[in-house]
């Protein structure tokens, strides 16, 4: 087994631009690193047989696609050679995007929540492909850094409604969206010019977080990925 500082080592260094991919999306080109890559980086990193993959809920049909959840488990050193135990665990969304290719919604459901759960682990998983700082003079884009709290709560959700509240509310935005644990769910959100972001039927990626009195709001927001 890899000692602790090898590990940290790689974990921390930047993503070979050869494992980026790229796509085009309403929102603009989008980069991202496919779940093969994903795999192979783990197996390179942790080594064979230090982590492990188990599907927690099968594919499940979810509008027009499928979301299915997987937990990871890792088994890392620590600076004094002690093992530990890692576990993330995450769900994945995939829409069937044309008529035949169900099975291939049901694989990218499992793929997406992979990897998902692999980039809690930095940027040899893509982390680093995710958000950046909005600047004041900034288009609206779907990608807002989340400053990678490990207390918010992301979720892949379907948009109902974006509503811009009225006067000088501490919330200027309530959004309405779907998920698989939840059929309607309404939040506040602060999110600069979420409306110019969002629309009903968007499938996006919520960064929900809890403020100091204890409620949810919404404070970013990111495409979903594909495979």
């Amino acid at each position: 087994m890899k000692k602790y500082q090898q590990i940290i080592t790689e974990l921390e260094k930047e993503l070979s631009k050869d494992l980026i991919a790229t796509r085009p999306t309403q929102w603009g080109e989008v980069s991202y690193i496919e779940s093969h890559h994903a795999i192979r980086q783990a197996n390179r990193i942790f080594g064979y047989g230090s982590w492990e993959r188990v599907i927690t809920i099968p594919p499940t049909k979810i509008n027009d696609g499928y979301m299915a959840a997987v937990k990871v488990t890792v088994h890392l050193p620590d600076e004094n050679g002690h093992i530990r135990t890692a576990i993330h665990e995450d769900v994945g969304y995939r829409k069937i995007t044309k008529e035949g290719l169900e099975e291939t919604a049901i694989k990218g459901s499992v793929s997406d929540a992979l990897k998902r759960c692999l980039r809690a682990f930095g940027a040899q998983f893509g982390l680093d492909l995710y958000g950046h700082e909005e600047s004041e003079d900034e288009e609206a884009k779907p990608i807002r850094k989340a400053n990678g709290n490990p207390f918010d709560r992301r979720v892949k959700a379907l948009i109902s409604s974006v509503t811009k509240t009225a006067g000088e509310a501490k919330w200027p935005y309530e959004v309405e969206f779907m998920t698989e644990d939840s059929p309607l769910e309404t939040l506040p959100a602060y999110v600069h010019k979420l409306d110019q972001i969002l629309r009903p039927n968007d499938e996006v990626v919520l960064i929900i977080t809890t403020s100091k009195a204890g409620n949810e709001y919404i404070k970013a927001v990111e495409p979903v990925e594909e495979e």
